[in-house]
């Protein structure tokens, strides 16, 4: 239940998402190759790298990498990971598997563990004033 509520604070304070930047980008790629052998490496052809970087360079200047790369996922990538594992059509799998390499981050995992210790000392603190 600690990690529970652990994570419900830090969701609250910084939100997951906000957690999200480009240094993600090549997780997702690994898992993607990791898990569903994605041809991701940029050399080889076909790729998924080098089809979204031209999907990025098509984009209008007021969208971010990020955006993008989020965009590119759940148009291109969220039906075939849905279809390879018979989910609805509709279903956030691209956005799960970015949440997973987000979480699995070691940015995040600090900041989790610095959390974790935030509520640590607050309940050691409200114990010592409750006395």
């Amino acid at each position: 239940m600690l990690t529970f509520l652990v994570f419900a604070k830090f969701d609250s304070f910084m939100g997951l998402w906000d957690e999200f930047d480009a240094t993600h980008f090549e997780p997702v790629w690994e898992e993607l190759n990791k898990r569903f052998s994605f041809p991701v490496h940029p050399t080889k052809q076909p790729s998924w790298k080098v089809a979204f970087k031209k999907y990025l360079s098509e984009q209008k200047h007021s969208v971010s990498e990020t955006e993008a790369f989020m965009s590119f996922g759940n148009k291109f990538i969220n039906p075939i990971l849905n279809k390879a594992l018979m989910r609805s059509e509709g279903h956030g799998t691209f956005n799960n598997l970015v949440e997973y390499v987000i979480i699995n981050s070691d940015k995040f995992k600090s900041k989790v563990k610095q959390q974790k210790e935030y509520i640590r000392q607050s309940r050691s603190s409200l114990k010592q004033n409750n006395n």
